[in-house]
This record gives C-alpha cells, structure tokens and sequence, in this order.
C-alpha cells in the first residue's frame, strides 16, 4: 500500500454554508501527496451532497459518515483511526488552508526529526471573509512549550503532527472533553517531542456565530482553565497549586483571585523564572518568553476589565516593576495592536 505523506483530517456537522470553500482550499494545495479524511457527523443539511460530489471527483477524499451525532472530539479520533499518511493535518469546515501550508509544514517536520507537532500564524476572518486580526510571530520549541501551559500555541487548524508518535504512545484526543481538546492533546504530543509555530500565515480561520467558540464559551473557558491549572501544576511543583490555579483562571478567563491582581503577576514571573532554570534558556530565549508572560497577563486584563482604564493602567504598573524595558516593549506592542 501506498502511503501518502499527509492526511488532511477534517469533522463536519451541517457545515454546508462554508464546507465548498474549505474543500476547494485543500484541492489547491501546492503538495498533492495527501489523503483528504472527512467525517461527516451525521449532518442534516447539504454537507453530505457536497462531499459526495468532491469524492466523486477526487479520489485523494474519503468520507465516514457516523450513524448518530459524535461530537467533534470523537469524529475526530475516528478520522485519526482511518488516517494513514505520515504526517496529520487539521482543518475545520469553516476555515481556509493557503495553498502552500501543507508543503511548508511538511518539509519542516522533514528536517526537524525532533519535533511532532508544527503549526503556523493564522488570519481570522469573518462570515463574510473580511479580515479580524492576524496571529503573531514564531515560537520556537522553547517558546512554544512555554506558552502551551496557558493556551493552545497554535490554532487548531493549523496543526501538522507525526501519526508515527500517536501510534507509538497510542494518544488521541481526549472524549471527555468536548471543547478545547486541541490545548490538552499538544500538550500530550510535546511529552513526545517539540512543538513549532511557523511566522507564515498558512491558514484563514473563521470566526462567527455558530462556531464551537462561539456556541459553546462558556464550556471552552472552564476546560481551558482546568487544562492550564493543571499544566501549571505539574510544570512547578514549588508554587502552590491554589495559586497556579488562580493564575490559570485569570488569564483564561479573567477571574480576578480575591488576592489582587499583583498576587497573579508575581506568580505568573514565578512560573516564568521556574520554566527558565529547568531550560537553562540563553538571552534571546529569555527575551521570548518575557513577551509572552506580559502578552499573556494583559490577555487576562482584557478579559477581565476590558475597557477600564484605571486598571489597565494599574497592571501596566505591576509589569513595569519586572525588567522594565522588555516590559515596556511589548506593553507599546500591545497597545499599537490595541489600536490598529
């Protein structure tokens, strides 16, 4: 049998109004060495008309379609028992692949034998197509596992990761949980290997109404904060557990901890000065991550206060005392984007 390099690996529920789009951006990928695995979850709409008629026209699409509604996470494992490339990639039904992300991710993992996951910057966009924002800057392997006790590093569409490593140490996603399994499954790939996110913007992810994120945030908020608490906790054993904890709800979720908000920027430099020492990281190494610790608590500041000036002010104040000029750096960085 011939394997192919890469399985696209995409779940669709009634996703017909975007789906035609999503297809079309696989079928332009610059790297034709893949295999297209949909699982329909037992949609209503159109969704399965469309895929058939792409099926029918590519041979490269294979569908499984699921008796009953599974939910996202289980189609997803069912669609990585199917897979047979060597490498995995992701791609919701409302997002857009750019023509040369699967070349690019491809030839990463290619060079780069220590490392089983790689992702890229992304652009979110609308219902409409009309650009939100844009994702931010690459994260090395230092970066990048530095960041994954937080948040997801990458977007889930963006992902690229070695089937090899899943078979190995037999990992999928996680069926309890029904929003923010992607956060939970990098961090079960990277005990295996490094993570990576490319600065190329190689996907579109779209952001609307109807969207998991959209529908179910409140769920994705709580999973997220448990996921982050518990990476916290296991990543620095001599800080309290009652602590990282409200440091994960904080810049998760915005919940502010009865201590105050200089109680969670002490612990967040904390965990940065814990993550360092075990990295025995150099100069630039420390720059990044310093970055991403201010990025992230001001994440939790908006969260938690939005638009309220006197306290963005005041956690300015509370960063500012922590090596101030690569503070301030990125706080003007922040606020230029704030402002664009």
């Amino acid at each position: 049998m011939i394997i192919p390099r890469i399985t696209v690996l995409m779940a669709v529920h009634d996703g017909e109004r975007f789906l035609p789009q999503t297809l079309a951006s696989i079928s332009a990928q610059t790297l034709t060495d893949y295999e297209f695995v949909i699982v329909d979850d037992c949609s209503r709409d159109a969704s399965p008309a469309i895929l058939s008629a792409a099926a029918s026209s590519d041979d490269r699409i294979r569908i499984h379609t699921n008796a009953a509604n599974m939910g996202l996470t289980r189609s997803l494992n069912r669609g990585l028992e199917a897979a047979q490339g060597r490498y995995i990639t992701r791609i919701d039904a409302d997002d857009v692949a750019h023509p040369e992300r699967l070349a690019m991710q491809a030839e990463f993992l290619d060079s780069h034998p220590d490392h089983v996951l790689v992702g890229s910057n992304e652009i979110v966009i609308d219902a409409t197509g009309r650009t939100v924002r844009h994702g931010r800057g690459e994260l090395d392997a230092a970066a990048f596992r530095y960041l994954s006790a937080y948040s997801p590093p990458i977007v889930h569409s963006s992902a690229c990761f070695r089937r090899a490593t899943l078979l190995a140490k037999n990992l999928v996603y996680d069926e309890t949980k029904h929003t923010a399994q992607d956060f939970d499954f990098w961090l079960k790939l990277q005990q295996h290997g490094y993570g990576h996110r490319l600065p190329q913007r190689l996907v579109s992810v779209r952001q609307h109404g109807a969207s998991i994120s959209a529908t179910r945030c409140r769920e994705q908020s709580e999973t997220a904060v448990d996921i982050s608490g518990r990476a916290l906790i296991d990543r620095c054993g001599k800080i309290s557990p009652e602590r990282l904890r409200a440091l994960a709800a904080f810049v998760t979720a915005g919940e502010v901890p009865h201590k105050g908000l200089s109680d969670v920027v002490a612990t967040a430099f904390a965990v940065e000065r814990a993550f360092l020492e075990q990295m025995e990281a150099g100069r630039e190494t420390r720059r990044a991550v310093r970055r991403l610790t201010v990025n992230t608590l001001m994440k939790g500041v908006w969260r938690a206060f939005g638009n309220d000036s006197p306290t963005w002010l005041r956690s300015q104040l509370h960063l500012l005392r922590q090596r101030p000029i690569t503070t301030a750096t990125e706080l003007c960085a922040i606020a230029a984007r704030r402002l664009s």
